[in-house]
C-alpha cells in the first residue's frame, strides 16, 4: 500500500464511516436508511479504515431494491472520477480521518440472511425483500417449498380484509389478479408480485395462485 507515489484510492458503497464491509448495500436498505452515498479513500491495512478524499450522497428511493442501487451507485462513482483525478493533477487530496466513534459494520450477506420473519413489522419485512433482491434473495415457506421473493410492495395501512380475517403473521389475506397479500406484525402489508418456488422458474402472483392453488387464510413461513 505504501509502495505508489500518492498511495492506494478504494470506491466504498456507502458513506464512511458508517457501513464498512462487504454488504453496505444491502445492509442500508435492510436497516431502512434514506440515503447513502460512495466514498473515495485511501486504503490502509484495515479495511474501509482509510483517510476519506471525497464523498457523494444519495437518497434511496422508496422501492428501490438492492440490484437498483447497487447500478446507481455504480454509475455515480463512474461520474465522480473525474473530480478525483482533477484532485490528484492539483495535487489538492484531501486527507480526512475517519470518526471511529461514528463506525458501524456490514457484514458479508449470506443465503439466511433472506429468511423472511412475518412477526415483523410490515416495513422491516419490505425492506428485507428490497434489500436481498437479487441477492441473496428473502425467501418464505408455503406447504413446505421454499419461496424467493422477487418482486413485491408494501402497503402500510392495509385494513380492507383485516377485520375478516385473522390477522396472524404471514397469513394471506386475499389474492388477486397479479398479487398475493400477506399480513405482518402489523397494519403493513405486503403485496407479493412475483415469486420463484424451488426448482421452478420465477412466476407472477397470478401463476403461482394458479399453479399452486394459494388461497385466502393460507400461511406462509
Amino acid at each position: 500500500l505504501n509502495i505508489p507515489k500518492i498511495g492506494c484510492i478504494n470506491i466504498h458503497g456507502s458513506l464512511l464511516p458508517k457501513y464498512r464491509g462487504a454488504a453496505p448495500i444491502n445492509r442500508a436498505i435492510i436497516n431502512g436508511e434514506k440515503e447513502t452515498g460512495i466514498t473515495f479513500m485511501f486504503m490502509k491495512e484495515k479495511v474501509d479504515a482509510g483517510e476519506i478524499i471525497f464523498q457523494e450522497k444519495i437518497d434511496i428511493l422508496a422501492d428501490e431494491t438492492y440490484g437498483e442501487l447497487y447500478y446507481r451507485l455504480s454509475d455515480l462513482s463512474a461520474n465522480a472520477l473525474p473530480k478525483l483525478l482533477e484532485k490528484i493533477k492539483s495535487g489538492k487530496i484531501e486527507r480526512i480521518p475517519q470518526d471511529n466513534k461514528l463506525v458501524t459494520f456490514a457484514r458479508k450477506m449470506n443465503k439466511e440472511d433472506g429468511k423472511i420473519d412475518w412477526s415483523d413489522k410490515g416495513e422491516k419485512v419490505y425492506n428485507l425483500i428490497r434489500g436481498t433482491i437479487p441477492y441473496p434473495g428473502a425467501f418464505t415457506y408455503y406447504k413446505g417449498r421454499k419461496l424467493k421473493i422477487t418482486r413485491a410492495r408494501f402497503l402500510d395501512d392495509y385494513q380492507d380484509e383485516m377485520d375478516a380475517i385473522s390477522p396472524k403473521p404471514g397469513r394471506v389475506v386475499k389474492t388477486e389478479k397479479d398479487a398475493i397479500f400477506i399480513s405482518t406484525g402489523d397494519k403493513g402489508i405486503i403485496k407479493i408480485l412475483k415469486l420463484i418456488p424451488a426448482g421452478s422458474k420465477e412466476l407472477t402472483a397470478e401463476q403461482f395462485v394458479n399453479g399452486y392453488q394459494i388461497k385466502a387464510g393460507d400461511v406462509l413461513g
